[in-house]
Formats: structure tokens, C-alpha cells, sequence
């Protein structure tokens, strides 16, 4: 229509067992986006989404985690503004790309859940002598419920023991919450492993998180750049709640394949700031696709 405007749909079914030992996701859905360009820097995008999520829990997970068992319908509008001045989308060297976004979750647009999401995520690009690149990226993000959803936390009792309070659930379904750790957050922790945690160990999220990052790439021969980096993240089981008491952070070194079929990032990440529950032992992280 002579419009710089972008249209598009996605029509999904996912079953994810990957995402914890205790339950197995189910989500089928569909979305409609609408996106236009503001000026060559600068676009908006509007997206509606439904989706039916089933939550198949483990009876051996804890009454906290079995609490998100069953399955719930998921009406969503998505607003996002995003800031795109890198030099290229594939092998960037200098720019920046900012990307602010908010969520409406059920009320007025109907479904099971009634939450809300705000996120923000930027990152600078700063090219130096000899084709080295400095990367520096934050992210934060808080999601609340709000309507009916608020207030529909149980109160479960772990343990008969006195010695142990019950658990207050978050109000927020898990599959809304956030998690930190694994190949494109904390490098040097596991696959959503920094966060709350129940009884059992097992990680239930959080309602706020913030996540810097520092990475600096030098080229060593075409196509493959070395790296070394430096992750630090915090998560708080409340929302809008901020402590730098519970920082978590870690440093590494990895390698970076720009290959013909896509983009190899290969990382080793060792923590730093860690506590007993998460450990302090190095990972591997494999992944495709650019941290942006």
C-alpha cells in the first residue's frame, strides 16, 4: 500500500520438556502482528495473541509447583517500540538497538490470566582498532498481576514441621514469570537455575529481574571471533523489588562462527557471585543466534 508497514501471523504448537524436571508445557496458539516504521531508525508494532497452555505437573513436585497444574487460556496485546541504528544485523560493529515493550495480559481482552508486563532491553556497539568490538547490553523487566488473578496465590503447607511456614504462591502463573541463567543471561550458571526456588530445589521464577552484560570480541580468522565476557543479573520473587544483596554474576570466554547457515555462539562461563543452592561449577553454553 505504498506504507512502510510489515504484517505477519504465527500459528504454534509447542510441547516443552525442557524447561523443568517437574512439569512439561503444552501451548498452542496463534498471533497476529502489525508493525510500522516511524522514520530509518524507528518502528512500532502492535500484536494480539491467544493461547491455551497445559501445565502436565509431576506428582513428585512440590505442592507449590503442582499448584500451576492444569491449564488455562492466555489473551494477550503486546506494544512494542523499538530503536535499530546497528551498521548490520549480522555481524554488528558499532550502533544501537533499544527495545521497549509492554503487555496487557487477559482483562479487557479476555482469558484466564490477568497479568501485565513492562521490559527493556538495550545494547550499545562500539567498534575499536583491528575489527575488536565492545558489546554492552542491559535488560530489566517486572510482570504483576492484576483483576482476578491477584490474590489467587494458595497458601500450601511444604511440611508439617512448625519449625517451617507455609508458602505463599506467586500470584503470577509460572509460564509469565521470568528466569535467569543459560546461554543468554548468566553464561556461567544453568538453564534457569538463578532465581527462587521451592522446596525441592526446583525453580518457580520471579516477578522482576535485571540482567547488564559486558562482551569484547576480537576477529581471528574470517568468519570466527574470540570473546570474553562478563554477566550480572538479579532476580526478586516480588515485583517492582530491587536487591543488590542477591547479585549474581560470572565471567567467561567463548567463540563466535559466523557460518553461512546461521550464527554459532560457544561459551564457557564461570561464576563469580553465586550461593550454595546454585553452586559454583563452570558450564558450556551452546547456542545459534546473536545476544542482541
Amino acid at each position: 500500500m505504498d506504507q512502510r508497514l510489515s504484517f505477519g501471523f504465527d500459528a504454534i504448537h509447542h510441547e516443552s520438556s525442557y524447561l523443568s524436571t517437574k512439569f512439561v508445557e503444552n501451548r498452542t496458539g496463534v498471533d497476529f502482528r502489525f508493525e510500522k516504521a516511524l522514520n530509518e531508525f524507528l518502528r512500532a508494532g502492535v500484536q494480539y495473541g491467544i493461547q491455551d497452555i497445559t501445565l502436565k505437573v509431576s506428582d513428585t513436585a512440590s505442592q507449590e509447583v503442582q499448584s500451576q497444574n492444569g491449564t488455562k487460556l492466555r489473551s494477550s496485546v503486546l506494544g512494542t517500540l523499538v530503536y535499530d541504528a546497528r551498521d548490520s544485523v549480522f555481524l554488528t560493529t558499532r550502533g544501537n538497538r533499544t527495545e521497549l515493550s509492554a503487555e496487557l495480559v487477559g482483562g479487557p481482552v479476555g482469558g484466564d490470566v490477568s497479568v501485565y508486563r513492562l521490559n527493556a532491553k538495550s545494547t550499545v556497539y562500539f567498534r575499536l582498532f583491528g575489527g575488536h568490538v565492545l558489546q554492552l547490553l542491559g535488560a530489566a523487566g517486572v510482570v504483576d498481576a492484576f483483576g482476578r488473578t491477584k490474590g489467587s496465590g494458595l497458601i500450601v503447607d511444604e511440611d508439617p514441621s512448625p519449625f517451617l511456614r507455609p508458602v505463599k504462591v506467586d500470584d503470577v502463573p509460572i509460564f509469565d514469570r521470568y528466569f535467569l541463567g543459560g546461554a543468554n543471561t548468566l553464561r556461567g550458571f544453568g538453564f534457569r537455575d538463578v532465581g527462587p526456588k521451592d522446596v525441592h530445589g526446583e525453580p518457580v521464577g520471579c516477578n522482576t529481574y535485571a540482567n547488564p552484560t559486558v562482551e569484547y570480541t576480537i576477529p581471528i580468522v574470517e568468519r570466527i571471533r574470540g570473546a570474553v565476557f562478563f554477566d550480572i543479573g538479579e532476580v526478586e520473587k516480588d515485583s517492582y523489588s530491587f536487591s543488590l544483596g542477591d547479585l549474581k554474576s560470572d565471567a567467561g570466554i567463548g567463540v563466535r562462527l559466523n557460518l553461512p547457515i546461521g550464527p554459532i555462539r560457544l561459551d564457557y562461563g564461570y561464576p563469580i557471585q553465586t550461593d550454595k543452592e546454585t553452586g559454583k561449577t563452570g558450564k558450556i553454553q551452546f547456542s545459534v543466534g546473536y545476544q542482541f
